[in-house]
């Protein structure tokens, strides 16, 4: 069997690890719904993908490239870099989460804190 992340399992792991997440987080769950369903070209299983190229995040989210890699230098977007052995060149894949959680903690820190009872603004 062959799960989202490309990991291959065979029967006995293929049963452990359906007691057990995968390191994907939600890839099991995620081959275990479309089980009977044909999977159609183009869509994502709960409507987001899990990783998006560089522009996508760009075209999603708003943020520069230059924005976007800095972000994964310094660990705050999870990447992982998509390349045959030997090459030079491959594709940056970001983990969209990560980008999510990222704008989620931008948007609380932002709030403005309410007045204080008694206070006058």
């Amino acid at each position: 069997m062959r799960l989202g992340c490309g990991a291959i399992l065979s029967g006995q792991e293929r049963a452990a690890s359906l007691e057990k997440t995968c390191p994907m987080l939600t890839c099991v769950n995620a081959v275990e719904r479309r089980r009977g369903e044909p999977i159609q070209h183009g869509t994502f299983v709960d409507g987001e993908p899990e990783f998006v190229r560089v522009p996508d995040v760009q075209k999603r989210a708003g943020i520069k490239r230059g924005i976007c890699y800095r972000r994964i230098a310094d660990g705050t977007f999870k990447s992982v870099l998509v390349r045959e052995p030997g090459n030079k060149q491959g594709c940056r894949l970001v983990y969209w989460p990560s980008v999510k959680a990222y704008l989620h903690r931008l948007m609380i820190e932002q709030q403005p804190e309410p007045p204080k009872e008694g206070e006058a603004q």
